[in-house]
């Protein structure tokens, strides 16, 4: 903490320089022809380091001063900017050369410390202060940060001294020759901790990272035969067509076959390791002109999944892409749409064969739940609604939040001034309004 105003002081200096840099790149790309990509290559390199050392100073130091914050809208004001400048970062970072772009931990650790911060922010402004836990994962977030941050402010004055040179672009580590930006990056990142095992209501927490299929809990391994066998039935072929494409060690391990279609094109089919679930299909075929409607596409799709043992499902969306409409589903328990139990049927419209499938969401998210009673009635939950918007439907529906929590609540589908779809959904315990759709018209 005692170098970052020097730092800091040193990364503005840097970013002026930097600029001169790319409007001198700019003039050589004029005189110079020879030399122009690897000079502006360069200048934007330094520029894109600058932006992203400087965006690391300012969340070390935000984040610093949360620590010590008691009063919940401070607290929420700055951890909303420390996750803005955690944003800031990555994109600076998405923009640096060569074989600075493959800082997968590094990138991982920033968006997570971003994405945890978002969730204290949040918290704060509705007057819940960290506990324990979550102070001491705060903390050590901004230990890690810090070893960031004094790490890139360094590698940049060492850049602007000349000591290290810029990758090159497209290049990789191994293709590095000497000490570079991209050297010096990569060795910071193995000082870098372990992201912290915290258990939030966001993407990085320990149950959305660990997360383990529900649907295939309790079921037997099944051998590669028995994919086959239930690989062939799906697709309706003989089993003498399948070719083994290997097991995908994946989320879900994964039995891989193939079907050669004829005239190049071909269909790939995953099941599962566990249980013998087809999990995704996909098609090589692009579909030529449309001569189904999307209507017609969501019958044939869900009379497809009905013939094979998907029940109790219900459309929720189709979509036109190209020539394929895509229709999804959602289980439906209890009369509750469970909208985490997600299938999708891909129909080619000039045809109406089946070109894809996924199940993946579904595979992860569907067991057999106890839905709690609503503690609000539907009358209570659309007085969320602003004025002007009235709720022209409403039903019962299961959401799954970044922290792969599941909440009960209330769906309001209306029809915004402009006639856009307005979807808002109240929160079926309090109806307060937790999440809304309303895509642009």
């Amino acid at each position: 903490m005692k170098n970052k105003g020097k730092i800091a002081t040193t990364i503005v200096i840097a970013l002026l320089c930097t600029a001169l840099i790319v409007t001198a790149g700019f003039a050589l790309y004029e005189r110079e022809n020879g030399a122009r990509a690897g000079r502006v290559g360069s200048a934007y390199g330094g520029a894109a380091l600058g932006e992203f050392a400087m965006s690391l100073g300012e969340l070390s130091e935000t984040m610093d001063q949360a620590l010590y914050a008691t009063d919940g809208a401070l607290l929420s004001s700055l951890c909303s900017r420390a996750a803005a400048n955690a944003a800031s970062a990555l994109t600076a970072m998405s923009s640096l050369p060569g074989s600075t772009q493959e800082l997968e931990r590094t990138a991982g650790y920033i968006n997570g410390t971003g994405d945890f911060l978002l969730f204290l922010s949040r918290e704060a402004a509705d007057g819940v202060m960290p506990d324990g836990t979550y102070s001491s994962a705060l903390a050590s977030l901004a230990g890690g940060i810090g070893t960031l941050a004094d790490g890139a402010g360094r590698i940049l004055t060492e850049h602007m001294d000349g000591a290290l040179e810029m990758d090159e672009y497209a290049s990789s580590p191994a293709e590095a020759e000497g000490e570079s930006v991209g050297t010096e990056l990569a060795a910071l990142e193995e000082e870098l901790p372990e992201f912290p095992a915290i258990e939030y209501d966001g993407e990085y927490s320990v149950t959305a990272l660990e997360r383990e299929a529900k649907y295939l809990e309790g079921k037997s391994e099944v051998s590669e035969a028995t994919a086959r066998a239930a690989a062939a039935e799906f697709l309706g072929v003989p089993q003498t067509r399948l070719a083994s494409a290997g097991l995908a060690d994946s989320t879900v391990p994964c039995y891989v076959f193939t079907v050669d279609d004829g005239d190049g094109d071909g269909r790939t089919i995953a099941v599962s390791q566990m249980g013998g679930v087809v999990i995704a299909l996909t098609c090589a075929r692009e579909p030529g002109s449309a001569s189904l409607s999307l209507e017609e596409a969501a019958e044939r799709s869900a009379a497809f999944l009905q013939r094979r043992g998907w029940e109790d499902m219900e459309a929720v969306s189709t979509v036109r892409s190209g020539a394929t409409g895509i229709v999804t589903f959602a289980a439906v328990q209890d009369g509750v749409l469970c909208l985490p139990d997600a299938v999708s049927v891909g129909i080619a419209l000039d045809n109406g064969e089946v070109c894809s499938f996924s199940a993946s969401d579904y595979v992860m998210s569907h067991t057999d739940r106890a839905i709690p009673e609503p503690g609000v009635g539907e009358e209570e939950a659309a007085q969320c609604l602003p004025d002007g918007l009235e709720a022209e439907s409403e039903r019962l529906v299961l959401l799954e939040t970044e922290g792969a929590q599941e909440v009960l609540a209330y769906e309001l589908r209306c029809t915004g001034p402009a006639g856009e779809a307005v979807t808002v959904y109240a929160d079926a315990a309090d109806g307060r309004q937790i999440k809304i759709d309303a895509p642009r018209s």
